[in-house]
């Protein structure tokens, strides 16, 4: 939001600054990702174990393509955009530090897209096979994708590649989202993905602008056809400054005096309801249960649907992760409402010291 819409943050009385972009770069400093680390263990003191095995990493920072409802346009649209991308051997590093002290044992690159650049990554893999060799997945783009790539991700423990396709329908695509990337691509590389043992995962957007029946009907049979092992379907939010905003306008789906609500975060959506949220009611349990292959599959819950699909496409450690926050913080919750947290917390600080000083 300060990055995005500076003029409406700063009216509110308390802020002193805002800050645009990058942090360091305002105050002065330099970002320096291969040299300056996370503090992780701040963050692990206050996490179940889970998280400890299975981490969230990133290469690079910063995508070429500019779909309207994504953020790297709108950080274009206001020129805070950064494209970064971090050495291999010190990526090779901090991993291998992860997994030497923390046990790391499953890696999530979230990069925008980890297969940007051929030539990075074709030397980053055998380095990561010899001194890291965890299970991950990543982020990857059909445009952005060749056999060689997924041959070679494959050797590397790639367990599953995630491909935003967002709408099954050339012409939505390419006029509302501005990807132009036909079926046919599509197609390619999520064969390429499956023949390597790889399992592909795929997001989409239900209700977006000019949506319709025909549009998540091609969907489906796009889908249908690349079988992905998992399918993520979201609902269309509008977020400051996006590009798809100015679509929505047109067919109805936003108002202009929601424009306001939006830069001003006045829904937990950045919307006051979506008039696209007919299709998601109406298509997401469909398109979320192709993997099963059975339309019986759509009577159960929703969770337990995506639960399922998790556990068969090998995605386990998400299922553990989830169950041990939930056990994790409820249980926190307890013991502040006894009293007893600060106490606890105390101690175990306490141990710690002690522990450094043997």
């Amino acid at each position: 939001m300060p990055t995005l819409v500076p003029e409406v943050v700063s009216k509110n009385w308390f802020i002193d600054e805002v800050v645009q972009g990058d942090g360091m770069r305002h105050f002065g400093g330099k970002f320096d990702p291969d040299n300056i680390w996370p503090d992780r263990e701040a963050f692990f003191n206050e996490l179940p174990p889970e998280h400890r095995h299975s981490q969230l990493f990133m290469t690079s920072y910063g995508c070429p393509f500019s779909c309207t409802f994504c953020g790297n346009q709108q950080l274009r649209e206001v020129g805070q955009y950064v494209k970064l991308k971090r050495t291999v051997d010190g990526c090779i590093k901090e991993l291998k530090y992860m997994k030497e002290k923390w046990g790391l044992k499953n890696v999530l690159f979230v990069d925008d897209i980890l297969t940007l650049d051929k030539k990075w990554l074709m030397e980053f893999l055998p380095k990561y096979r010899e001194n890291v060799n965890c299970n991950f997945a990543c982020f990857g783009h059909v445009n952005c994708l060749d056999e060689e790539m997924i041959a070679e991700m494959a050797k590397s423990n790639c367990k599953t590649i995630w491909l935003g396709i967002q709408s099954g329908c050339e012409q939505h695509r390419k006029h509302i989202l501005d990807r132009p990337e036909t079926n046919e691509q599509i197609e390619k590389a999520s064969g390429w993905i499956k023949k390597y043992g790889i399992k592909l995962m795929v997001d989409h957007i239900c209700g977006l602008p000019f949506e319709s029946d025909y549009t998540l009907d091609l969907s489906y049979a796009l889908y249908e056809k690349i079988q992905p092992d998992v399918i993520n379907v979201y609902e269309c939010l509008y977020f400051p400054k996006a590009k798809i905003n100015e679509q929505a306008l047109q067919c109805g789906y936003l108002q202009k005096e929601e424009i306001d609500l939006i830069n001003e975060g006045k829904h937990v959506v950045y919307q006051q309801g979506n008039k696209g949220k007919h299709y998601f009611d109406k298509y997401a349990k469909a398109l979320v249960s192709i993997p099963l292959k059975g339309a019986a599959w759509e009577f159960l819950p929703m969770a337990l649907i995506k639960l399922i699909i998790h556990l068969r496409a090998g995605r386990g450690y998400i299922a553990t992760a989830m169950i041990e926050n939930e056990v994790f913080f409820t249980w926190r919750a307890v013991l502040k409402k006894l009293g007893i947290w600060k106490q606890s917390k105390l101690l175990s600080r306490t141990q710690r010291s002690a522990g450094s000083k043997i």
